[in-house]
């Protein structure tokens, strides 16, 4: 089984900042350029996606969570132990985890970190091309 997962994006819809709604991942994260394009292409061709998100780790699109405001720069390392281990028991299930970065400037060293540290890094795939959603 194979999932698609790209991370958040710090644009948002900010009609839902000081809102107490909860959301999909869909309705919360904007970008033209790489999250909208990623969600829209892994629902279309319904596959196994998920966002992994500074605040709340592996978010599938069928949670809901609140809008928020968090930086990768802002990551506690005891946060970041946290959003290991949720990356490693949420996603265990999957034989490969194809992980979208659209490329053009390096990867954040927060996600880049938890790829490269995760038990689970030999099913991890970098994808690049949006048209590899499939």
């Amino acid at each position: 089984m194979v999932i698609y997962v790209t991370y958040c994006s710090k644009s948002k819809d900010s009609s839902l900042r000081n809102k107490k709604v909860t959301v999909y991942p869909f309705q919360l994260y904007k970008g033209k350029k790489r999250i909208e394009p990623f969600m829209n292409a892994c629902m279309s061709s319904m596959v196994n996606w998920a966002i992994l998100s500074d605040k709340y780790g592996i978010w599938f699109p069928n949670e809901k969570h609140k809008w928020y405001d968090k930086s990768p720069n802002q990551v506690t390392q005891d946060e970041l132990n946290e959003l290991m281990e949720e990356f490693d028991t949420k996603l265990c299930m999957f034989d490969e985890i194809r992980f979208y970065h659209k490329g053009g400037r390096p990867l954040h060293k927060l996600y880049r970190g938890i790829l490269e540290n995760s038990r689970l890094n030999d099913r991890i795939k970098i994808v690049n091309s949006i048209k590899k959603i499939m």
